[in-house]
């Protein structure tokens, strides 16, 4: 490109230059003209004013020849080289003509006792007029060269952060995805390395992506898989010994159910990402989005012998109706599992400002302010909870969903001295709340 650019611009300078002295010389060529044709027409009034001629000698480097007639068309004086006869037939005014193997510009004037000729060469007009173009062309001639350098020095300092950005991606491998770094770019580079670099994150993000589907997978799977393949072993050997229980096949149903829901978390946890987030946004009521979150974990809150309260009103804020209803639902149901039986579970929906806040508040055992600053992180398990199976993606998932929609979770003591997490939600215009 480089060469290319240079090879273009100096072809344009030159022939620019070209041009320019071309039309220089004609502009050149008939202000002399002009002048010669004043110098011509000077010389001839001022020998028909005058009255006596000498006939000078021969000068080969003399440009002017003249004749002077008198009423009878006899020559009474020329210049040593002119002819006998008349140059020039007409009366008054320029003419051209060809004598002496020469072209020559004539000018006659006429008084009432004599007619006056006088000729200039027109190869001195035209050697003048060559001398002047080539003193003037010759610094136009020697300067493109230096035009050349110029621009050379131009076109390469202004192409270096191009040439930069060729060599560092010429020099990346395919594991390589750290982003382009070009100091000053160019207002025309600024979109392409800003657009390479997000294709090199998104890449990175992709590859991290598929590290920590593996890995989580790897790590999640193996124990309910231990636990499964152990249950699968006992109740194959109660059913040789023909000796099967209710135990054991209870076993084996929760080592199944324990399976499918942490598939389903590890789903959900990449699911939510940035580039696959439809991020269109719809009006959802939150209030009847809690309302089918209780709705389907009623039989869990049974089964652990809590209570639930909702304290709400028609609250609307925008959101992915899906994405919502698992965020609230792992919330709900990480209370449900860890509050302990007989927990009490609150749920409040209240504004502050444009904001919605929902707070989810257990009577369980609660945290201390180190741990529930962790809750968020991918597999944590607080100290007082390892007794209560899980997988410690839901709240990990709560809080990407959290940060696609703009919302913001966190985790403070709740005022029956249990854990308290607050969901913040932008809230939508026109809330029929009223507030």
């Amino acid at each position: 490109m480089q060469a290319k650019l240079l090879r273009l611009t100096i072809s344009v300078v030159t022939i620019a230059t070209f041009f320019a002295a071309l039309h220089g010389y004609r502009n050149s060529q008939s202000h002399l003209n002009k002048l010669f044709d004043k110098e011509l027409v000077t010389v001839t009034h001022f020998m028909a004013a005058s009255d006596n001629f000498s006939p000078q000698p021969a000068d080969p480097t003399n440009s002017f020849l003249y004749q002077i007639f008198d009423k009878q068309n006899r020559l009474i004086a020329k210049a040593s080289d002119a002819p006998e006869y008349p140059i020039a037939s007409i009366a008054k005014g320029f003419t051209e003509v060809a004598f002496n193997r020469s072209q020559w510009r004539v000018y006659v004037v006429s008084t009432d006792v004599k007619r006056v000729l006088v000729a200039q060469s027109m190869t001195e007009r035209k050697s003048t007029a060559d001398d002047i173009l080539l003193v003037t062309i010759t610094p136009i001639v020697f300067s493109i060269p230096i035009i050349g350098l110029l621009i050379f020095y131009v076109v390469r300092k202004s192409l270096a952060p191009l040439r930069l950005l060729s060599r560092q991606l010429r020099n990346k491998n395919s594991e390589d995805l750290s982003p382009v770094k070009i100091s000053h770019p160019t207002k025309e580079l600024v979109p392409v390395v800003d657009r390479l670099n997000d294709v090199f994150a998104k890449l990175n993000d992709a590859f991290e992506l598929e590290k920590q589907v593996s890995a989580n997978a790897a790590h999640e799977l193996r124990t309910p898989v231990s636990v499964l393949s152990i249950a699968v072993n006992n109740l194959a050997t109660a059913f040789a010994n023909n000796n099967i229980t209710e135990k054991q096949l209870r076993e084996l149903t929760q080592g199944v159910a324990r399976m499918a829901n942490v598939i389903e978390q590890i789903i959900n946890l990449f699911r939510f990402t940035p580039e696959n987030f439809a991020n269109k946004l719809s009006q959802v009521d939150i209030e009847k989005i809690l309302q089918e979150v209780i709705t389907n974990n009623y039989s869990a809150l049974e089964e652990a012998k809590q209570s639930i309260e909702l304290n709400s009103q028609p609250s609307l804020t925008y959101a992915d109706p899906f994405a919502l209803y698992i965020l609230l639902e792992n919330i709900v149901r990480n209370a449900i599992k860890y509050a302990g039986e007989g927990a009490h579970i609150s749920i409040t929906v209240h504004e502050s400002y444009n904001r919605l806040l929902i707070d989810f508040d257990d009577s369980g055992k609660g945290l201390l302010e180190e741990e529930r600053q962790q809750l968020t992180q991918r597999f944590y398990r607080a100290s007082n909870q390892t007794d209560v199976k899980g997988s410690g993606l839901g709240l990990a998932i709560v809080k990407r969903i959290a940060d696609l929609h703009g919302a913001s979770i966190t985790f403070e003591e709740a005022p029956t001295s249990g854990l308290r997490v607050r969901v913040s939600l932008k809230k939508a215009k026109g809330d029929r709340s009223g507030a």
